[in-house]
C-alpha cells in the first residue's frame, strides 16, 4: 500500500442515516413524482407520490441490496422499496462515488437470500487520504467504464438479435403451415407422454436419472445425472430413454418448459418425476424435426404451468391436450426443414458464443481496472 493510502473498517466509513418509510412491492405505482429504489436489479423499480416518504439526498449515497448484493449510486431524492435495502452514506473523508466503485471490487460470499450486510461490516476500505486523489480515480473510472458499458451494450444487443433471428425463423416455419401439413393435438402424435420415476438414489452401479438441472439450452448434460437403485424399485421398460425422445422440464419456477432431445445415450437412463418424456410416433416424424416442433412450443410450455408459486407444474394432460403441432406429412420435407433449422441454429450458437465472450471480456476488464484503481496503480 502506498504511504498516502490508509485502510479503515467498513463500518467506520459509513455515517448513520434516518430511514424514511419503505414501500411494499405490491404498492409501487407505474408512474409518479418520485422514483422508488429497491434491491432489485433494475435501477428504478417503481414510483410514489407522497412527499413525506421521500429520502432527501443531500450528498450521494450507495444503495446496497442486503439479500441481492445489488449496488446503486444515487444522487437524487428517492423513496425506498421495502425489505433488504441499506442506505450507505460515506463519511466526509470518503468521496461517495469512490465508495461505490470500491464496493464493486469487494469479494463477498453469496449467501443466497440471506442477509449480506453483516459480511460487509467485516471488510476494510482502502483509500488515498487525499479527496482530490479519490476524485481523480473516480473520474478515470467513469471514463473507462463509460466506454466499456457501451461495448457491453452493443455485444448484448447483438447477442439478443442472434437469438431473435432463430426464434423468428422458427415462428415463420410453424405458424404458417403450408399445403400438405397436418395440425393435431400433441398427444395424438405421440406414443408416450409420461413423467419419470421417484428415484431411490445410490452412489454407483445404478440406472442414470436425468433431472431438471440436466436440461438447459436444448442440451442434456449427462454429467449432472444421479443414479437410481433398481434393486429397490424396478423401472418399467417404457420409461427407459430412447434416442429421439424429447424431455420437458415439468415443474419449477425458472426451469419449467425447457426442452431437450435425446440425441445419444452414453448409458441406460430414465428421468425423475419432474421431467416428462415425450416420444413421437416414429412413422410420423423425422426425429430432428420433432425436436424443433417442441423447441417452438417451449415458451408456451413455460406459460402454461399451474399451481402455487414455487410449485408450478406442467401436467401430462396439459401437454397432451392443450398444445397443437403442425407438421408436413412428408418425412422428406420434414428432413429438409430440419436440416435448414439445424444449420441456422448452429450459426446462431456460434454468434452467441462470440458475443458472450465479448461480454465476458468487458466484465473481466472491469474487475482488472478496479483492482488496479484500489491498489494505487491506476
Amino acid at each position: 500500500m502506498k504511504s498516502e493510502w490508509v485502510q479503515t473498517d467498513f463500518n467506520d466509513c459509513i455515517d448513520k442515516v434516518t430511514y424514511t418509510k419503505k414501500v411494499y412491492r405490491s404498492d409501487f405505482l407505474p408512474i409518479g413524482k418520485y422514483p422508488i429504489i429497491s434491491q432489485e436489479a433494475e435501477f428504478i423499480n417503481g414510483y410514489w407520490d407522497r412527499n413525506d416518504d421521500v429520502y432527501k439526498t443531500e450528498v450521494p449515497v450507495v444503495i446496497f441490496g442486503d439479500h441481492t448484493q445489488v449496488l446503486k449510486y444515487i444522487d437524487f431524492d428517492f423513496v425506498l422499496g421495502a425489505d433488504g435495502v441499506k442506505i450507505l452514506k460515506a463519511k466526509p473523508f470518503l468521496y461517495p462515488k469512490y465508495l461505490y466503485y470500491y464496493m464493486q471490487s469487494m469479494q463477498i460470499k453469496n449467501l443466497g437470500y440471506a442477509r449480506h450486510f453483516r459480511l460487509l461490516k467485516e471488510k476494510k476500505v482502502t483509500y488515498p487520504l487525499s479527496l482530490s486523489e479519490q476524485k481523480r480515480i473516480v473520474s478515470k473510472l467513469d471514463d473507462i467504464f463509460k466506454d466499456a458499458e457501451k461495448a457491453k451494450e452493443i455485444a448484448e444487443k447483438n447477442l439478443q438479435n442472434a437469438k431473435d433471428l432463430f426464434e423468428s425463423y422458427l415462428e415463420n416455419v410453424f405458424s404458417n403451415p403450408g399445403e400438405g401439413w397436418n395440425i393435431e393435438k400433441l398427444g395424438n402424435v405421440c406414443e408416450l407422454v409420461n413423467r419419470g420415476i421417484s428415484p431411490k438414489y445410490i452412489n454407483e452401479n445404478g440406472l442414470h436419472v436425468i433431472n431438471q438441472r440436466c436440461i438447459r439450452n436444448h442440451y442434456i448434460d449427462y454429467s449432472l445425472a444421479r443414479m437410481h437403485n433398481e434393486k429397490v424399485k424396478k423401472v418399467s421398460v417404457d420409461k427407459y430413454l430412447r434416442v429421439g425422445d424429447v424431455l420437458i422440464n415439468s415443474t419449477g419456477v425458472g426451469t419449467l418448459g425447457r426442452v431437450a432431445q435425446v440425441k445419444d445415450l452414453p448409458f441406460p437412463a430414465t428421468v425423475d418425476s419432474h421431467v416428462t418424456i415425450v416420444r413421437p410416433f416414429s412413422d410420423k416424424f423425422n426425429h430432428q424435426f420433432f425436436e424443433f416442433v417442441l423447441i417452438y412450443l417451449e415458451k408456451s410450455f413455460e406459460k402454461s404451468g399451474m399451481g402455487a408459486s414455487g410449485q408450478i407444474e406442467l401436467s401430462r394432460d396439459t401437454i397432451k391436450n392443450n398444445f397443437t403441432v403442425s407438421y408436413p406429412q412428408s418425412i422428406s420435407t420434414q428432413t429438409e426443414i430440419a436440416d435448414k433449422l439445424r444449420f441456422l441454429e448452429d450459426r446462431v450458437r456460434t454468434m452467441v458464443t462470440i458475443y458472450k465472450e465479448k461480454v465476458s471480456v468487458v466484465d473481466e476488464l472491469r474487475k482488472s481496472v478496479l483492482n488496479k484503481a484500489f491498489s494505487g496503480e491506476l
